[in-house]
């Protein structure tokens, strides 16, 4: 296979490359990635400045799409992205930011529980239940005498919605209280 020989557009590194195509003109994915980010003081966001989707950075690795916020936090954090599967999240809440010292792993839960503390819900999204509410719900299923049904026709909520709620699928970051089998 052929070879072309170029020079790195960010740190004037000779490199090779098996593509013909001009576009591949930097030798790494750090001389690529960080001069699309506004890099400011230590405790100031860092603003991706290349494409982006849905307020977040967004740039192209490996044949797919990567979020910027995470590549950042790879990077930094000298991490595979075949081997790290956590999120990576904004203590900023600000999509477009690169700063890893704004940005932390993270489980689901941790992302669901900083967008309830940001109030920002997805496409309007808003819990079906309070902490509280979704509590007396579970207390009431496990003190006997109440059946999904007709807890749902109380709330005015699917029996569904119910069962996924007493048997710990959503609401995972409240306690069971007494649940049985849990």
């Amino acid at each position: 296979m052929r070879t072309y020989d170029r020079t790195c557009l960010n740190c004037d590194a000779a490199f090779t490359t098996r593509s013909f195509s001009p576009r591949v003109a930097y030798c790494s994915i750090p001389c690529r990635f960080w001069p699309r980010v506004d890099v400011r003081g230590d405790d100031e966001c860092w603003e991706w400045v290349g494409s982006r989707s849905q307020g977040y950075g967004q740039i192209g690795i490996g044949g797919g799409i990567g979020r910027a916020h995470r590549v950042a936090w790879l990077l930094v954090n000298e991490l595979e992205p075949a081997t790290f599967r956590a999120l990576v999240l904004h203590r900023c809440h600000n999509r477009a930011c690169c700063n890893h010292a704004h940005l932390y792993a993270g489980t689901h839960a941790d992302n669901n529980r900083d967008m309830m503390v940001a109030g920002r819900f997805r496409n309007g999204w808003r819990p079906m239940f309070t902490d509280r509410t979704a509590l007396e719900i579970r207390a009431r299923y496990a003190a006997g005498g109440t059946s999904y049904r007709r807890l749902a026709a109380e709330y005015g909520r699917d029996f569904r919605v119910i069962g996924r709620l007493i048997t710990g699928k959503t609401y995972r970051h409240l306690p069971m209280l007494g649940m049985p089998g849990f």
